[in-house]
């Protein structure tokens, strides 16, 4: 599973694929506080977090999310 934070502006792109198991490509920051781009399979959707700044929404991908 891959974790990471992504803006406010890409939760309705988010919480479709979702629904859609439909892979994306979006970028976020990764748990480790460095800004990547990540593709795969979202698996869910969590909003309120403030770790980020501007980045309030955790998205959570299967295994398998490619980090570049």
């Amino acid at each position: 599973m891959t974790q990471f934070y992504a803006q406010l502006q890409d939760q309705q792109l988010v919480r479709t694929a979702v629904v859609t198991r439909t892979p994306i490509r979006i970028t976020g920051f990764a748990l480790d506080g460095q800004l990547k781009a990540f593709t795969g399979t979202v698996q869910s959707v969590e909003t309120g977090h403030t770790e980020h700044p501007g980045y309030p929404i955790r998205v959570t991908m299967f295994d398998g999310a490619t980090v570049g």
